[in-house]
This record gives structure tokens, C-alpha cells and sequence, in this order.
């Protein structure tokens, strides 16, 4: 078996009930979809029932709120991988901290959304991501949300929200579909006053989807050389041939890596959308 999907067209999932009698470590992919709120498992144990039978340790996790859809919930999806494991779970309630605290010893890359390090209290330490990626607000959503923005916390004083010793990478994502522009200023002083990492060591990578204002060139030239490099991808074309500012980030890092994070999964991501639900795919 190279797949396994538990869920529900008729309501919500409560797979603690199936899972003692289904031996699912060695799995290539395994979901949960539309997780039960009252379940036998709280999610935080439900993560921790699956994940540890892997034979491999999580490295790579993906935590995607509803709320940077501008939706008033605060679940989340989450993606969980080894070198050879896919592990997802779709609206849950695990919170950012329990996801990042569960793999702080094994995690090397971190993908959030925007307004999640917003909302949780207190610093996250990372002691081992190289890696951290950040989708952005929906541009739409940003006027009703902006206390949620990453750009505009509290700037009086340094002030870390992430403690990543190791970082060598940051990634700043536009949600699909969409185009984010930013402000080089804004997000130097991000970098500067909330994650607590080696500036000189870190590329900063800008997708075709988010746009970088250059207008002020001053700006420019300080966020450059605050980080060690910037790089720039241009529309659809492949990371290799954008251009970029200086040298082309090592391959280490390239963020949401197809081959990592798909690899040779099978695709099962069609069967946990809403219109698997309404059109019976299952």
C-alpha cells in the first residue's frame, strides 16, 4: 500500500478510533481529512499516535491557517514529512506551538502562514531549521487583518518572535493565485526585530508571485546588504533561470522543493478538497 486516506463525506473524521487496528508506519502517505473536534485523540496526540511508528524523523512540517483566507477559524492544515513520508492532516486544532515543539529536535524546515506568528504568544525556538517559509496574507484580506501582518508588529524595541540559530534560508510566499508586494524596509525590520538568527548567513527569496517596491533604492541596498543575498525569481520562470541579486541560493533550501515534498507520492491531495465531498469522489 503506498496511500492511505481516512475520511468522511457524512461529517467529521475521528480516525483514534481506527488507527490501533491499522499498521500504517511505513506508509508512504498517510491523511486524515476534516478531523472530529471530539474526538477519542486531541490533535496533538493524534499527530503523535501516527508520526511515531516512522521510521524516519519529521524534518519538514507545513502549518496552513484558515484565517490567512480571511476565514474567522482558527484551524489549520498540516503537513508533515520525512525523507520518505508524507503525513497529512486536515482541519485540525493543533496550535503553531505544539506543531513546532513536537519536532524542535528533528525539524530543518518550517512553512507557516503569515498570521499565525501573529497570533501565538511568546518566542518560538527552532534550534535546527535551515529553512523557514512564510505564505502571506490574501492581498484582499489585508486591510480587515493587518494586526495580523508580519510587517507591522510592535517595532520600539528588538522584540524576537523566532530564535533560529541555524537559518540560512527565508522564503516569503504569495497565497496561490495571487500577487504580494512588499516593501525591502519592511522586510529588513521584520528580519531585524523578530527572528533572532546570522542575518550574513541568510538568503532571502522573493517567488514570481511576491513582488519586491524598488523605488527607494536606499531601501534596497540596505536589505541587501543586511542579508546575505536576495534572490529574485521572475514570473513562471524556473528558479534557475530568475534573476537574481548576487549568488544563486544553494540547493539545500529551495523552497517547497517538488521533489521533497512530492517526490514519488502518489497524489491523494484531490480527495481531501470540498468538491471530493460534494461530488462523491470517494
Amino acid at each position: 500500500m503506498r496511500a492511505l486516506v481516512i475520511f468522511s463525506t457524512r461529517g467529521e473524521t475521528d480516525p483514534g478510533a481506527v488507527l490501533p487496528v491499522i499498521p500504517h508506519g511505513n506508509i508512504p502517505v498517510f491523511a486524515v481529512g476534516h478531523i472530529k473536534r471530539s474526538g477519542i485523540l486531541t490533535p496533538a496526540s493524534l499527530i503523535a499516535e501516527v508520526t511515531h511508528s516512522l521510521p524516519y524523523p519529521v524534518i519538514r512540517i507545513i502549518i496552513m491557517a484558515f484565517e490567512h483566507l480571511g476565514w474567522d477559524d482558527e484551524q489549520v492544515d498540516v503537513y508533515l514529512y520525512t525523507p520518505q513520508h508524507e503525513r497529512i492532516f486536515m482541519s485540525s486544532d493543533l496550535t503553531l506551538r505544539q506543531g513546532l515543539e513536537m519536532f524542535s529536535h528533528t525539524l530543518m524546515f518550517v512553512h507557516i502562514s503569515e498570521g499565525m506568528l501573529v497570533d501565538g504568544p511568546g518566542v518560538y525556538d527552532m534550534p535546527h531549521v535551515v529553512n523557514l517559509s512564510i505564505t502571506l496574507l490574501k492581498p484582499t484580506i489585508n486591510v480587515n487583518r493587518s494586526h495580523q501582518s508580519i510587517f507591522l508588529l510592535d517595532r520600539t524595541g528588538r522584540n524576537p518572535l523566532l530564535v533560529c540559530p541555524q537559518l540560512t534560508g527565508i522564503v516569503l510566499l504569495s497565497y496561490a493565485g495571487t500577487t504580494s508586494t512588499v516593501a525591502p524596509e519592511l522586510v529588513r525590520e521584520f528580519i531585524q526585530f523578530h527572528i533572532e538568527c546570522n542575518p550574513q548567513n541568510v538568503f532571502l527569496m522573493l517567488p514570481g508571485d511576491v513582488e519586491m517596491i524598488q523605488s527607494n533604492i536606499m531601501e534596497v541596498v540596505s536589505l541587501l546588504a543586511y542579508v546575505l543575498d536576495v534572490y529574485v525569481e521572475v514570473g513562471d520562470m524556473p528558479a534557475q533561470s530568475g534573476m537574481h541579486i548576487g549568488t544563486t541560493p544553494p540547493q539545500s533550501w529551495r523552497p517547497e522543493d517538488r521533489a521533497f515534498v512530492q517526490g514519488n507520492f502518489p497524489p491523494i491531495r484531490h480527495l481531501l478538497t470540498w468538491d471530493a465531498i460534494e461530488f462523491d469522489v470517494l
